[in-house]
């Protein structure tokens, strides 16, 4: 079985788990919960993510995103779910992707690199990099 085969099945409802509990606080300063619609099938995939807010936004790095599939799902500006700080939200989430909109996936990296310096360090080359933005949509 794979890293990411162990993660999803494993770790992943623990931590759903959890962050949807009144133990929530034990993590969610830095895991939220997404919910992201499948653009073909239309169901529903939550999953933790690590985040960072600056400001109103909060930023996903996704990290080996050539082996992931969710963020493709937010073509455009995608509307999504999240549950941060024990409240569920109505969101929009932007799809950075570091060779189209560099200033943007800078933006995120630096938001990243003051409050994990070592994630970030790992992500140097902003080229090579998909961040996501999520925004509180109106909607909320």
């Amino acid at each position: 079985m794979s890293s990411f085969a162990l993660m999803n099945r494993a770790v992943n409802p623990l931590v759903r788990a959890v962050l949807r509990s009144p133990l929530h606080g034990l993590l969610d300063r830095s895991i939220m919960l997404l919910t992201v619609k499948g653009r073909r099938s239309g169901r529903a995939f939550t999953f933790p993510a690590q985040y960072v807010r600056d400001g109103d936004a909060v930023w996903i790095l996704v990290g080996r995103h050539q082996d992931k599939r969710w963020w493709r799902n937010l073509s455009g500006d995608g509307h999504v779910r999240v549950r941060v700080g024990g409240r569920d939200l109505e969101a929009v989430a932007h799809v950075a992707d570091g060779r189209s909109e560099p200033a943007l996936v800078g933006e995120g990296l630096r938001a990243f690199a003051a409050r994990w310096p070592k994630v970030a360090e790992r992500y140097a080359a902003p080229s090579q990099v998909v961040m996501v933005r999520v925004s509180p949509s109106s909607r909320s």
